[in-house]
């Protein structure tokens, strides 16, 4: 489910900028080592804000917390099934302390798309989101999202299955089973 959420968010953030994202630069391997960039003004950082929230970005990180303590909860039942009870508070008792790292969350992306976009850009991009065919296209980014993932993971399963079908045929020429 975390993969499914983390797809969504991402093919959201692609989704939602795809026009803006032709402006910038691919990063080569190379890049990734370099400096960290300067921190964004405070206002391109309050305008990537909106933008990111205008865009349905922001919803991404809604699930991940409750996704992670479900699956956190899943895991320790397993070893620990007595435990139901107290893991349950404890629960209860930390939502509170970590649903804080949806506003980090969105802070940090701020930042990235304040240091990768315009404020010009990010303006025209917030007009498009604010406008009538952008709210509606925000509000069918989920639907669409849940749909494009489970045609990727079908498809992933059935370039899969070729690609191994394809191996063990081109290996069987050469004598080698597996």
């Amino acid at each position: 489910m975390i993969r499914k959420i983390l797809f969504a968010g991402l093919s959201a953030a692609l989704l939602s900028t795809t026009a803006i994202a032709q402006t910038v630069p691919a990063q080569n391997p190379s890049q990734a080592a370099q400096p960290k960039l300067p921190e964004p003004s405070a206002q391109a950082t309050a305008l990537a804000r909106e933008l990111i929230v205008a865009a349905g970005v922001s919803r991404t990180f809604d699930g991940l917390v409750p996704q992670l303590m479900i699956e956190m909860q899943q895991s320790i039942l397993q070893v620990r099934p007595q435990i139901v009870k107290e893991l349950d508070d404890v629960l209860v008792q930390l939502k509170p302390e970590f649903d804080g790292q949806r506003a980090e969350m969105i802070t940090t992306a701020a930042k990235i798309y304040a240091r990768a976009l315009s404020e010009a850009d990010m303006k025209d991009a917030l007009a498009y989101f604010k406008s009538a065919a952008g709210q509606r296209y925000v509000a069918a980014q989920p639907v669409m999202l849940d749909q494009l993932f489970n045609e990727m993971q079908t498809a992933s399963q059935k370039i899969s299955e070729e690609l191994m079908k394809r191996v063990r045929e081109e290996l069987k020429k050469r004598k080698i089973d597996i």
